[in-house]
């Protein structure tokens, strides 16, 4: 990631105040210069409430009484997920994020927003617990035929899940533009590491591929509903829809797939 965030806690306070959230005055201190880059990244500019609400809204999560926010990181999507939903569930394995998104919800007065540890592979909540199920970001780095199953175990019968994962366009982003052309070494290793781990047939930190993925929800006895490049989807009509975070393609190729399947 390339540093861009803000060079005071003040500067930040107010970038993410004029992106319609607040920040409690404690927590910027706190953080790392990367999770301060990754505030500003996903906190500021055009990810406002309204665009993540928004996002909401296309892929048609409105409405419900449980949602599950699967590798939620420092909670942006939970308190989205929190304008439609009665209670939302947050997971995350990175300790320090959940901290802030349990500091991000109260600052919100969003109480109907828990979050707790948990991998995604090994959920605690009991079987039929959700309405849905949003994950973003973050599928592809676990064990996805684990983590399929344990959706689908976790998902109300007729629940919908989202979960978008990095595609071949990415990484020949990542090896290219990324890599070779800004002579980065460790990129350049990154991407290589994910196509070999594709190639030997790994089922996590792989290079997530349409067909494989579908196959996959398929055995984890999950129907594919609408499928597409990331930010793409356009499922409740009349929602104005908002940019997409990714170019759809590079080289030709789909960059991150998005999908939502029902249960």
């Amino acid at each position: 990631m390339t540093p861009s965030g803000p060079a005071s806690d003040d500067a930040l306070i107010a970038a993410v105040a004029a992106a319609g959230w607040r920040l409690p005055p404690w927590l910027p201190p706190m953080l790392s210069p990367y999770e301060r880059d990754f505030m500003w990244i996903e906190m500021t500019g055009q990810r406002t409430r309204d665009y993540y609400a928004r996002r909401l809204q296309m892929i048609g999560f409105a409405g419900g009484e449980r949602v599950l926010d699967a590798a939620c990181g420092i909670g942006q999507w939970s308190l989205a997920l929190a304008e439609n939903y009665r209670h939302v569930e947050g997971v995350d394995i990175n300790p320090g994020r959940l901290l802030v998104a349990r500091a991000l919800a109260a600052e919100q007065g969003r109480s109907t927003c828990t979050f707790a540890y948990a991998p995604l592979e090994q959920l605690p909540q009991a079987d039929g617990s959700f309405d849905a199920i949003f994950c973003y970001g973050a599928f592809m780095f676990t064990d996805m035929p684990r983590t399929l199953r344990e959706f689908r175990r976790v998902l109300k019968p007729g629940g919908r899940v989202y979960l978008n994962a990095n595609s071949t366009g990415w990484y020949a982003h990542l090896l290219i533009d990324r890599g070779l052309k800004k002579r980065s070494l460790s990129m350049v290793r990154s991407a290589l590491t994910m196509i070999r781990r594709t190639l030997w047939g790994h089922t996590s930190q792989i290079v997530v591929r349409e067909r494989w993925l579908v196959r996959e929800l398929q055995r984890a006895g999950l129907r594919v509903h609408a499928l597409g490049a990331e930010g793409t989807l356009q499922l409740t009509p009349g929602v104005v829809p908002v940019p997409a975070a990714y170019p759809p393609k590079y080289y030709g190729r789909t960059s991150i797939l998005e999908l939502v399947a029902e249960r």
